[in-house]
Formats: structure tokens, C-alpha cells, sequence
């Protein structure tokens, strides 16, 4: 249901291609980027009518420490996502 995007792939590649030229067990990096969360079936058709969903991007940062050459742990945090739910007739139900 969650997806990456291209342009958040791009940014993690834009943030991390310098970096990942060569790095020593103990370095550390800290980037930042943009996360997207794209629901793949945006509309569903249920005993109400049809509900939609919408798209949502947020910043996000990323640290790595690297426990040997060129081998790192990474840990991504991101702003809290949210999604707006909604009924044509009703307008916005819930958000999430």
C-alpha cells in the first residue's frame, strides 16, 4: 500500500552519492530527504458509496553509522503521515 517515489529515491540517491564514495567503520552521516506514502487503490467502493483516499509526503532524516568499511546501519525518521478519507456526498470522514 506504501510506496517509494521516484523523487524520493532520487533524493535519497542525490543525499547519499557523495557520502558513499568510501567510508571507514566509525563514520557517521546524516542526510535529509523527502518520504511519499501513495495509497495504491486511492478510491474503494463499499456499502456507502465510494471512499478516497489522498496522497501525503513529508521531510525526513536519515543517520548511518558505519560498523566497518563501507558497511553501515542506517535509521530513517520521518514527520508523522496523513490521509484525509472521504465520501463524495459527505465530504472528508476521517483523517488519519
Amino acid at each position: 500500500m506504501k510506496k517509494i517515489t521516484a523523487l524520493t529515491l532520487a533524493t535519497a540517491l542525490a543525499t547519499t552519492a557523495a557520502p558513499a564514495l568510501a567510508q571507514d567503520q566509525g563514520d557517521m552521516t546524516l542526510g535529509l530527504g523527502i518520504a511519499s506514502v501513495m495509497p495504491a487503490d486511492k478510491t474503494n467502493t463499499t456499502l456507502a458509496g465510494n471512499l478516497s483516499v489522498d496522497d501525503n509526503i513529508r521531510p525526513t532524516l536519515t543517520f548511518e553509522y558505519f560498523v566497518a568499511d563501507n558497511v553501515g546501519i542506517e535509521v530513517l525518521a520521518a514527520w508523522p503521515f496523513e490521509h484525509t478519507v472521504s465520501h463524495p456526498a459527505l465530504g472528508d470522514i476521517v483523517k488519519t
